[in-house]
């Protein structure tokens, strides 16, 4: 269900260097049964993919998350509302390794997913074009232009990379709470 590999290509390197994709490890002082149990009953069994992710504020739901949970781990997301924007990006993926006594839970925070893979695809080729459209042109206010497309770019590009480091850290603190409650 979840593969968490030790060897980390490039792309995941830099999306750990620019904090989209972060690790926590986790030691807690319950019986890995009673945990998946406790997982079972707080998130509702639906795929998480780009399709379900469009209707889903407006979608019946009666847990906070929704995701899969098996024996091994989990991959959970935090149900959409209505008025919750940008809050709902991040994925988080579980392994659940039992220790003696304790569990030792592995949670990657994704950021970087779906529809941010493909709005950053779009905008790059649009910018691609753009900018050997202005430079093959024979204009007289080309820096002007340049100046105004990079500053343009910026906020493009910026403005997600926020959202979504905002949503990593709201997902974050919503989980290691709502996991400390679980394993009461």
């Amino acid at each position: 269900m979840t593969s968490l590999r030790k060897h980390t290509s490039l792309s995941e390197a830099i999306l750990k260097r620019l904090k989209l994709i972060q690790v926590v490890e986790l030691d807690i002082k319950i019986s890995k049964c009673k945990l998946i149990q406790n997982l079972k009953k707080n998130v509702d069994g639906e795929v998480i993919n780009f399709s379900t992710h469009l209707l889903e504020p407006f979608s019946q739901g009666f847990s906070k998350y929704k995701g899969k949970v098996g024996y091994k781990g989990f991959i959970v997301k935090k149900r959409s509302r209505l008025f919750d924007i940008g809050k709902n990006i991040t994925v988080v993926t579980g392994a659940i390794k039992q220790k003696d006594k304790s569990l030792r839970l592995t949670l990657i925070f994704d950021g970087f997913r779906g529809v941010v893979k493909l709005y950053y695809a779009l905008l790059g080729i649009f910018y691609l074009w753009y900018l050997i459209s202005i430079l093959g042109g024979h204009s007289n206010d080309i820096s002007t232009i340049l100046i105004m497309t990079i500053l343009q770019m910026i906020f493009f590009i910026g403005m997600p990379y926020l959202i979504m480091r905002r949503s990593i850290r709201y997902i974050r603190s919503e989980i290691l709470r709502d996991l400390s409650k679980l394993t009461r």
